[in-house]
């Protein structure tokens, strides 16, 4: 029996390359009847547009939320300033300013008498009690500004002695209810222009300013 002939090396090798060629058009086949929708340019695309939509969707958002903190922060914004003759409150007190007076050399007569270091800026303030219990009103608590910013502490003591008005304004209880009008006296450089006033309840209270000019 004759034994077939071998193959040549030649041979061989045409028969590989045969078969790289026919694996490369099968793939080339099968790319080619791939859905379009999972083509690497149709992925590029969608990747594309869901990073767009993305994106506006957020930046809406975010116009949307800082129109509402614009809303919420004009709602939320503190109250116009108050003005003399204005009605104000902080904590268990009602205040009202009603009128203020700079320039005074002295407080008193006879031995009575209160000399400021500068000058006094008289204030005059109605104050109500609008809680359940009486309560104090203290001078210490109250301060006075100019336009500067520069505070300045009421005065107390001589002028205590020396204004009656001003003793039953801060050194007795109000009951509930009731009112007491009374001056608060600023001792200050002369020629001071005072710009407003704070009002406290207590030393803890977050007060109320009102207007003087």
């Amino acid at each position: 029996m004759a034994t077939p002939p071998e193959k040549s090396g030649n041979e061989g090798s045409l028969t590989a390359r045969e078969a790289k060629a026919r694996a490369k058009a099968a793939k080339a086949e099968a790319k080619a009847l791939r859905p379009w929708y999972r083509k690497p340019w149709a992925i590029l695309l969608f990747l594309i547009a869901g990073t767009v939509i993305i994106v506006k969707s957020s930046g809406g958002s975010d116009s949307s939320g800082a129109s509402d903190s614009a809303s919420n922060g004009t709602s939320a914004s503190k109250p116009a300033q108050a003005n003399m003759g204005d009605t104000v409150r902080d904590g268990k007190f009602e205040f009202k300013v009603n009128t203020v007076k700079c320039g005074i050399e002295s407080v008193g007569s006879d031995f009575t008498v209160a000399k400021p270091q500068g000058e006094f800026c008289k204030i005059s303030i109605t104050v109500t009690n609008i809680g359940n219990e009486a309560q104090m009103l203290l001078s210490s608590n109250q301060k006075m500004l100019d336009a500067a910013g520069r505070e300045f502490e009421a005065s107390s003591g001589d002028v205590f002695m020396a204004d009656d008005s001003t003793r039953a304004l801060f050194l007795s209880n109000i009951n509930p209810g009731n009112s007491v009008t009374g001056p608060v006296y600023f001792d200050v450089p002369p020629g001071t222009a005072p710009d407003k006033i704070e009002l406290h309840d207590s030393a803890f209270s977050d007060g109320t300013s009102v207007s003087l000019k």
